[in-house]
């Protein structure tokens, strides 16, 4: 199975990245020359929609055995979904603009050591399909006995 990141995601951070370029350079403007705060508002909003668009884009893999982390074509890290436990967190805040989840993935190697991965990009709906293909929601939930309290 294959996760990549969410178009919507992509194009909300580039608007942001847009947004960005447009205060950077109106705080700036404050400061320096007109000219100069434009360009380097510019550069901040394009560095912005450069890792929107490629450094933070990212595409999981998931098969049988292994679980791999893509960031373009390079591969940053690979699992054995065997060998390694994970541990997911997703904090969603909601205000008068939307909806936003920060999900992150933590993958714990045999030895304990762990590895974070900012799985955000992918979007709140693609990061838990990819937490039911790594089988977080394959067991059904049990039974608790709770006591009413008397008084």
């Amino acid at each position: 199975m294959e996760y990549k990141s969410s178009l919507f995601v992509v194009i909300k951070n580039v608007v942001y990245g847009i947004g960005a370029a447009f205060v950077a350079a109106l705080v700036l403007s404050w400061f320096i020359n007109g000219y100069l705060a434009l360009l380097l508002g510019m550069a901040a909003g394009a560095a912005i929609i450069y890792f929107a668009v490629h450094g933070d884009n990212i595409r999981v893999l998931l098969d049988d055995d292994t679980v791999s982390f893509y960031r373009g074509k390079k591969l940053l890290h690979a699992f054995n979904r065997v060998d390694h436990s994970f541990r997911a967190h997703v904090v969603t805040t909601i205000d008068s603009t939307g909806s936003d989840s920060d999900c992150d993935l933590t993958v714990i190697a045999p030895d304990g050591s762990e590895t974070r991965i900012d799985c955000s990009m992918l979007g709140y709906r693609r990061f838990t399909g990819l937490l039911d293909g790594l089988g977080f929601n394959d067991q059904s939930p049990e039974q608790v006995e709770t006591v009413k309290k008397t008084e």
